[in-house]
């Protein structure tokens, strides 16, 4: 019985034909790009003040162990950078 239902139900999907969406607004648009810069440059806040975190630590209490944290975080957040930007670029191609 449920596979009678179930082929009922996608020949009545498919006999609808296919759905369409409405074209966005320039300003649905310019939120959604507004979006996705603020959250990069959020991204890169966090980095940032966890780099200097790292620092502070290291003129604090050098040693080799506080001296890998910086380095870390600065590949970190060069990684971050770097997939934000890849999203503008494609998104602008």
């Amino acid at each position: 019985m449920r596979g009678i239902v179930a082929l009922a139900l996608a020949g009545a999907v498919l006999a609808a034909g296919p759905a369409r969406a409405e074209a966005p607004t320039a300003e649905a648009v310019l939120d959604t790009y507004a979006d996705i810069a603020l959250a990069g440059y959020r991204d890169s806040l966090i980095a940032a003040q966890g780099l200097d975190a790292a620092i502070d630590l290291l003129i604090a209490a050098p040693s080799r162990a506080t001296m890998a944290r910086p380095m870390i975080q600065s590949l970190s957040s060069s990684e971050r950078k770097s997939i934000s930007s890849v999203n503008w670029v494609m998104r602008w191609r």
